[in-house]
């Protein structure tokens, strides 16, 4: 009898085990559908990232950057009406190029160019990631001369000449928190690498001091001042009016370092008399997270070159008189 108990207890046990054992299993199965699903399910949701190295910012890129002209710019062709016409350059980094904006009519060059009068052309020269030197560049290749000068100042504008002052920048490093296999899923898998991007992560914060050091090093920010002078030349060489605009950085709140940074690059314009548009000065009272693209994307939305545009559009009327 003892030992027909024995077999029992076991095939009992055996039975519970494997009962156990399949509902591992079936959970498993389930959150691997489940896993799945979300997976292709986020590879078909764009969003917009600072920097550009999510997966889901490479999706958005595909879907919104556009049009493209023969020029690279992320513009229209250019229409050769622009002979006959006065032509407003607006020169820039992303913040002109529109990074993050899902429509190019939203950024504030194309506002003011629809409710500027039909003679004025406005070419946007925005190209993600130039500096200072290579604004210069662009400005001396392009087959056209501005009738007007508008020149758009974001602080990391200074990088170029920082790093050729020796000043190095080892680059952005995302995923540095993670240990190698599990960045390994998050980097390939949309669902992980979109759940990871929610939460906040370090990968700024090596970019921002080495933005601080460069314009604390005087002889580095003399340089790059002096950089600067050269649209101020061109634009008095030329005899055609130049506008300043100049964005804070969106990735901390306005503090007094970051206004000291920006009264040293607005004091060159305005002290040799520069129409010069200081944003911070309009959107003070406004909360940064109402003004960028999103948490992972620091540009200025549309409420922000709308704004701009209002300001922008404001001066040119005043000066051009044109309104």
């Amino acid at each position: 009898m003892g030992e027909v108990r024995s077999i029992s207890y076991s095939m009992k046990q055996g039975k519970k085990s494997r009962s156990i054992i399949m509902k591992i299993l079936l959970f498993i199965c389930c959150l691997l559908i489940i896993f799945f699903i979300a997976e292709a399910l986020f590879m078909f949701i764009p969003i917009s990232h600072g920097v550009g190295y999510t997966l889901a910012a490479q999706l958005w890129f595909k879907k919104y950057w556009k049009p493209i002209n023969q020029y690279n710019f992320r513009d229209y062709e250019i229409d050769t009406s622009i002979i006959a016409k006065r032509k407003i350059f607006v020169l820039g980094d992303s913040f002109v190029a529109g990074h993050g904006l899902k429509s190019v009519e939203n950024r504030f060059s194309n506002i003011i160019s629809k409710r500027l009068p039909k003679h004025y052309y406005v070419v946007n020269m925005g190209l993600n990631g130039v500096d200072t030197l290579r604004e210069k560049e662009i400005l001396n290749s392009f087959p056209y001369k501005p009738d007007i000068l508008i020149l758009v100042y974001s602080p990391n504008d200074i990088g170029d000449r920082a790093v050729a002052n020796g000043n190095r920048f080892e680059g952005f490093a995302p995923y540095t928190d993670l240990n190698p296999l599990l960045k390994l899923f998050v980097r390939k898998s949309y669902f992980l690498n979109f759940v990871y991007w929610q939460f906040p992560h370090e990968d700024y914060r090596n970019y921002i001091n080495f933005l601080k050091k460069s314009y604390s090093n005087k002889s580095i920010l003399d340089v790059h001042l002096h950089d600067l002078t050269y649209f101020i030349n061109y634009s008095k060489d030329n005899k055609i009016p130049f506008y300043v605009i100049i964005f804070p950085y969106f990735t901390f709140k306005l503090s007094q370092e970051q206004q000291e940074y920006l009264w040293k690059i607005s004091g060159l314009f305005v002290s040799q008399q520069i129409e010069t548009i200081v944003v911070s000065d309009l959107i003070k009272n406004i909360p940064f997270k109402k003004l960028i693209i999103n948490k992972m994307d620091i540009h200025p939305n549309e409420l922000a070159n709308k704004i701009v545009a209002d300001e922008l559009l404001k001066r040119l009327s005043r000066n051009e008189h044109i309104f």
